[in-house]
């Protein structure tokens, strides 16, 4: 069985790209530097679903994203966390925590209604965040030959978010 994205996640979401376990992506939310790790294991809806050499990659992969966002953010806090109430598919999510930010002290995730990237925001965030990655050889962005990943464009409603219309993220420009 082939990895899919749930489609949970996919409107909310835009690839930067792939780990050698995890897709990499960007959560639609401008006001924070916020990704999350998706292992591509099929059926993975826990940690416990992955092999302990799984469990150990998933844990390499996120130090590496959490270096790369402090690097480029300078963040107070990085908050990680598996939560999954909504989303059957193991996904974990890495943000970028600040004083300033609208939500602190309390968790971001919890927060409704997002504000979303507008289109050259979230393009300039992608590469800022694919190119930080990809100084550890083994991430690869669609750039690199990963398979091709296409965005969905969303809309914020007070039950959730809605796909508007496909809109392919392509990192090459």
């Amino acid at each position: 069985m082939d990895f899919e994205l749930h489609p949970r996640l996919v409107p909310v979401t835009a690839p930067v790209g792939d780990f050698p376990l995890c897709r990499v992506l960007l959560f639609d939310e401008r006001r924070l530097p916020w990704l999350m790790l998706v292992p591509r294991r099929p059926g993975a809806g826990a940690l416990l679903d992955l092999t302990a050499a799984e469990r150990a990659q998933l844990m390499e992969e996120l130090a590496l994203v959490g270096e790369a966002l402090t690097r480029l953010f300078r963040p107070l806090r990085l908050n990680v966390a598996d939560i999954g109430n909504r989303c059957p598919q193991l996904h974990v999510h890495v943000v970028a925590r600040f004083a300033s930010d609208p939500f602190w002290p309390a968790v971001a995730w919890s927060r409704m209604p997002y504000q979303r990237y507008e289109d050259d925001e979230r393009m300039d965030r992608l590469k800022n965040i694919a190119c930080a990655l990809r100084a550890d050889s083994r991430f690869r962005t669609m750039c690199d030959g990963a398979a091709p990943l296409h965005r969905q464009r969303l809309t914020a409603h007070a039950e959730g978010w809605t796909i508007d219309g496909p809109a392919e993220a392509d990192l090459r420009s």
